[in-house]
Parts: C-alpha cells; structure tokens; sequence
C-alpha cells in the first residue's frame, strides 16, 4: 500500500463518520422534541456526550487526510498513459 491509498481510506472513514455522527445528532434532536420527561432528555443527553467526540475526530481526520498535498497529485504521476505520451514526444516541442 502507499501514502495515496492510505491517506485515501482515512478520508474516506473520516467522512462515514462524519455523516453518522450528524445522523445520531438529527436523531437525538428529533427525540428531545419528542420527550416528555426530563429523565428521558437526560438518556439522550449521554447519547450527545458520545457522539460528540466521535463526530469531531471524524471531522478532524477528514480536514487532514482531505488537505494533504501529496494525495492530489499522486495518480497523475502514476499515469502509464503519460509517461508513453511524453516519450513520443520530440524534444524540440517539449
């Protein structure tokens, strides 16, 4: 495995648990709407408290492996196709 893939798979996992921390957070708003007791507002106040984190190291994971230059980049240097462009090329067109 190189850097490209990796650093693809960590944004990838980044942005799964991104999106379901958000979903966990639209439900629990859903619920607090519909509690009609605080002890049930308090049960999924403890469910916020865990998602919480998960959903800002998601978030913090996703903006790293998103924002690293060397992952943009990688596949077009890797191109078969453009290394046997470039050597058809003449040198005087370069």
């Amino acid at each position: 495995m190189n850097v490209y893939t990796l650093v693809l798979y960590a944004h990838v996992v980044g942005a799964i648990g991104y999106c379901i921390s958000i979903g966990a957070w639209l439900l629990l708003l859903v619920g607090l709407r519909r509690a009609q007791r605080v002890e049930e507002a308090r049960a999924l106040m403890r469910v916020n408290d865990l998602s919480g984190p998960i959903g800002a190291a998601s978030a913090l994971l996703l903006l790293i492996a998103g924002l690293d230059p060397r992952r943009a980049h990688q596949p077009a240097r890797d191109a078969p196709h453009r290394r046997r462009v470039d050597r058809a090329t003449p040198e005087r067109h370069r």
